[in-house]
């Protein structure tokens, strides 16, 4: 089955590559740490570093986040937000979702390069500029934060300093996002080592690694609107206490007393 993302490769104009929209202009703020991509419809967590100080942040500190892959899928995998505004606790997170242009069955039509992580600086799945249908974590960079890379599409170094002239210059709704970078999940049928990929939101680019450091971040992303999917349900309606309860049948037997007398004046 399809994931809402392969999907909308599938059908994504290539226009889409140069057009560059206004800055987060795909971006929907639900409220309560949810941010809501209209385009791709996913829901990203507000909170870009969540796994930060868990017993999954195996890398350089113990609490800035950075893990290995395998355990930025586990993380991921049991992860469970409480969205204070919905009181609901929500689960189904995954790590952002990629596509590998070459590779057999890809939904998106050539001339692009082999399977695997070919670097170029524009339009592909791997380098500078790529095309935003290659990659959620793309897709949020160039279009819906409307950044650009420290590379142009000749290949030409920008001047300037990251996250000034180049790279996370907008980071939009989103808190606690780290130039560094980020775990992605890239399909590839052809390349079992490379499943996962990595990009780096310090100058705006896919790559991958054989070895498998743990320095890199998990992003927590879900399919669909999730804050739209449970307010459609309406809001969680309270369960009385014990002591409500009790001052409900009081009150009550005090009615059907002032009852009784009523109707014995009466006669």
């Amino acid at each position: 089955m399809q994931s809402n993302f392969q999907r909308i490769l599938a059908t994504a104009s290539t226009a889409f590559v140069l057009a560059v929209p206004a800055a987060h202009a795909a971006l929907v703020d639900r409220g309560g740490g949810l941010i809501y991509d209209t385009t791709l419809n996913i829901t990203w967590l507000q909170n870009a570093n969540g796994a930060a100080g868990t017993i999954y942040d195996d890398g350089w500190s113990g609490a800035d986040g950075r893990m290995s892959f395998a355990n930025a899928q586990a993380w991921v995998s049991q992860f469970v937000y409480h969205v204070p505004t919905l009181n609901v606790d929500v689960s189904g997170w995954r790590l952002p979702h990629g596509y590998d242009f070459g590779a057999p069955g890809a939904p998106v039509a050539p001339p692009f390069s082999g399977p695997g992580c070919d670097y170029s600086n524009s339009g592909d799945d791997c380098g500078f500029n790529m095309d935003p249908r290659s990659s959620e974590l793309v897709h949020l960079f160039y279009v819906d934060l409307g950044n650009i890379a420290e590379f142009d599409t000749s290949g030409n170094d920008r001047p300037g300093v990251s996250g000034v002239d180049w790279g996370a210059v907008n980071v939009g709704p989103f808190k606690n996002v780290d130039d560094y970078m980020y775990w992605s999940v890239i399909v590839n049928p052809v390349d079992s080592t490379q499943v996962w990929r990595h990009f780096k939101f310090y100058d705006g680019r896919m790559s991958w690694r054989l070895d498998e450091p743990a320095d890199m971040e998990a992003w927590a992303v879900h399919d669909g609107d999730v804050a739209a999917s449970f307010a459609v349900a309406g809001p969680i309606a309270a369960v009385p206490e014990p002591d409500t309860y009790v001052m409900l049948l009081v009150g009550l037997g005090l009615l059907g007393l002032a009852a009784r007398r009523r109707s014995h004046r009466c006669t």
